[in-house]
């Protein structure tokens, strides 16, 4: 078993600290940096690619009936699923079977059991899982804990075997438009494999709120 932490997307936020803070939570990980044109990962070896074009999936978004905001959030929500495709295509070896998707905003308790659940994952299981907003008003920044939710699969961190990911189906749904936003495009794309959902363990970057000017 090979595991690799894979880093992609905009870079926000602390990105030093987060990726310090993950190389604490998998230390015999191997770690895979990329990125969009015109970003940079600091102090770390990193791939770009050129950013997917989003103009077909407007339509399907607008049709889901989202308020405004949560329209503006996932306009762009299926590029985060093209460029971990595109990470694992041309930029991890093969013999890395065991793959945790990171994002470069998100903050990790390194002091939890992460070692198990990278072995739950061997038994074919898609662990997805969702950030907490405040370490101090919330418990599970502390811990992690299952949620019955089966729409999709949480992608602030996704932990799988890299054989459960339907690479081809990603680029197919993609220019056929039929490539849902973010946790749904993720079940999309892993197609039946038993999905868990996790809460907690993770922690939304709190300079990225400040970026954000929330």
């Amino acid at each position: 078993m090979k595991v690799a932490v894979c880093f992609s997307g905009i870079p926000r936020g602390d990105v030093s600290r987060n990726i310090e803070l993950y190389r604490k939570a998998f230390p015999s990980a191997h770690f895979f940096f990329s990125t969009w044109n015109g970003y940079s990962i600091p102090n770390e070896k990193f791939t770009t690619y050129q950013e997917p074009n989003s103009d077909h999936l407007e339509e399907r978004i607008s049709k889901a009936n989202l308020p405004p905001i949560k329209q503006r959030q996932q306009r762009h929500g299926y590029r985060q699923i093209i460029g971990h495709s595109l990470q694992l295509l041309f930029d991890v070896p093969k013999e890395y079977d065991i793959i945790i998707k990171c994002r470069y905003d998100v903050m990790i308790n390194p002091d939890l059991s992460w070692q198990s659940e990278i072995e739950n994952t061997c038994r074919d299981m898609v662990q997805g899982y969702r950030w907490v907003c405040s370490p101090d008003t919330d418990y599970d920044w502390e811990k992690f804990r299952s949620v019955n939710w089966y729409e999709g699969v949480f992608d602030q961190m996704i932990i799988s075997r890299r054989k459960l990911l339907d690479i081809p189906n990603v680029f197919k749904l993609y220019q056929e438009g039929n490539l849902d936003p973010c946790e749904w495009g993720w079940k999309q794309v892993f197609g039946y494999h038993f999905i868990e959902n996790q809460f907690g363990g993770l922690l939304r970057d709190p300079d990225y709120l400040l970026e954000e000017g929330v």
